[in-house]
């Protein structure tokens, strides 16, 4: 079984999430996209691969 839960914690209100992994990775997944598509744009070969 998972460590996550989705019930509420006791005084009704439900867990805060922290957003700072989950942001930090689509931030380095744009900036691959935007290297790989900077060098496809430039190599043919690195367009190929």
């Amino acid at each position: 079984m998972s460590s996550t839960s989705t019930q509420p914690i006791a005084d009704g209100r439900p867990a805060q999430v922290d957003v700072r992994g989950p942001r930090f990775a689509a931030w380095v997944t744009t900036a691959l996209l935007i290297v790989t598509l900077l060098v496809a744009g430039i190599s043919e070969p690195a367009a190929g691969a």
